[in-house]
């Protein structure tokens, strides 16, 4: 063991060495054990904690770095961390720069508050409602976690284990983390592969589902018993409105005039405002919706802020009064769009209440109107056959069915033929 200036002594450190090492008293000035085999590397002794640290000029200024306080790393672990950073600057690194920003670097949790003062606010309130339900449902085990950390093994397996029971939603939140994850890049928090991105989503076959008369029926009667008026508001709006269920639970009284009876939506999944009539029955359904002082929405959350966040627990004791099954939120909304088909509402109506910016979305109710096309078969088909005349008409349908029963006879001909 030699000696050297300011405190310092010079010894290879063993865990003997620094076992026996003894911190100063207070008052005292700090003491360094200096390695005699790795130049820069050094146990630090103060009053009450020893510390490996690392010291090294680091284009220009001398650097002091912390390894790890003994008791947390043995000494052979410091060492191995100050041969790893010997090596970054040998690349032109600079750990110290690095170690400040893991310092700095933002949770999940920093990135979530971010993401909502800067983007969510500016999305339509059936999409925030949607991403909040991901904030809080699935991915708030993170919130602790370093963005930097998060993998694309962690996204997988998150997808995995929601997609057990519910795929749509698990592809919805790998979804959500590819764009949040893309925000971070933006805003300097992240860089490289986007965890989210090369997930193999789950299929999401198209649904048809939607009410029948009789499971109307039993659905209304259900309904009728519900007590919480704003509840039977929620479910009323979503089937007689054909609205998205975060646009609905996010209604302002602001936006509602039960005068003259018209819902102005402010933005839409589509990206523009939307004016929708209130049908009688829904107007006498907000009317009995108690408004919450202090409170600008109709269906509010709870201890009465913000707005109502779901109503899942509400939606299926519904559907067991009313005996339902296979029913999902959504089909509601499916089901206005098929009665209205069925009706005979054009294509382009459909499309117009239902909010859809594409025809092609509103296309599927196309198919549940049968009726204007059996009328246009039938009135061609009498076309078609009289063509030439009503007898020669009426005479190919009477030689083909008269060929058939030919075809019948001469079969049984045969078959007694072979017997």
């Amino acid at each position: 063991m030699t000696g050297g200036g300011s405190g310092a002594v010079r010894v290879k450190l063993t865990k003997r060495v620094i076992d026996a090492a003894r911190c100063p008293a207070v008052g005292e000035r700090v003491r360094f054990l200096r390695d005699t085999e790795i130049a820069g590397f050094s146990l630090r002794l103060t009053a009450g904690s020893r510390s490996f640290v690392f010291e090294r000029r680091i284009h220009g200024p001398v650097r002091s770095l912390t390894v790890g306080t003994v008791g947390e790393i043995t000494v052979e672990q410091a060492r191995a961390k100050v041969l790893d950073m010997i090596a970054a600057i040998g690349r032109g690194e600079d750990p110290a720069e690095a170690k400040r920003a893991a310092r700095v670097a933002w949770t999940f949790g920093q990135l979530e508050e971010a993401y909502r003062e800067r983007y969510l606010s500016r999305l339509d309130a059936g999409t925030q409602v949607n991403e909040e339900g991901y904030l809080k449902n699935y991915v708030h085990e993170w919130t602790g976690r370093k963005v930097k950390a998060i993998t694309r093994g962690d996204v997988a397996a998150l997808h995995a284990s929601i997609g057990q029971a519910h795929p749509f939603a698990a592809n919805g939140v790998v979804k959500f983390l590819r764009k949040v994850f893309n925000l971070a890049e933006e805003w300097g928090q992240f860089s490289g592969v986007n965890p989210a991105k090369k997930i193999t989503l789950f299929p999401e076959p198209s649904r048809e589902r939607f009410l029948s008369a009789e499971e109307l029926e039993r659905f209304l009667g259900a309904l009728a018993k519900e007590d919480d008026p704003a509840l039977k508001a929620v479910f009323l709006i979503l089937l007689l409105t054909g609205a998205r269920r975060g646009e609905v639970l996010a209604m302002e009284w602001a936006h509602v005039d039960l005068v003259r009876g018209l819902w102005r939506l402010p933005t839409t999944k589509a990206g523009r405002a939307h004016l929708l009539p209130l049908p009688g029955p829904v107007r006498a359904a907000i009317a009995a919706v108690p408004r919450i002082e202090g409170n600008p929405f109709l269906f509010v959350g709870r201890w009465r802020r913000g707005h109502l966040a779901g109503v899942r627990t509400a939606w299926e004791g519904l559907l067991d009064r009313a005996k339902l099954d296979d029913v999902r939120l959504h089909d509601l909304r499916r089901t206005l769009g098929s009665w209205l088909a069925i009706e005979g509402a054009s294509i382009a109506l459909i499309g117009k209440v239902l909010g859809h910016s594409q025809l092609e979305t509103t296309a599927i109710y196309a198919r549940l109107n049968i009726e204007p096309q059996r009328i246009a078969l039938e009135a061609n088909a009498q076309k078609m056959l009289t063509a030439a005349g009503a007898s020669d008409g009426k005479r190919v349908v009477a030689g083909s069915s008269a060929r058939g029963r030919g075809v019948r006879r001469s079969g049984a001909q045969d078959g007694r033929r072979g017997k």
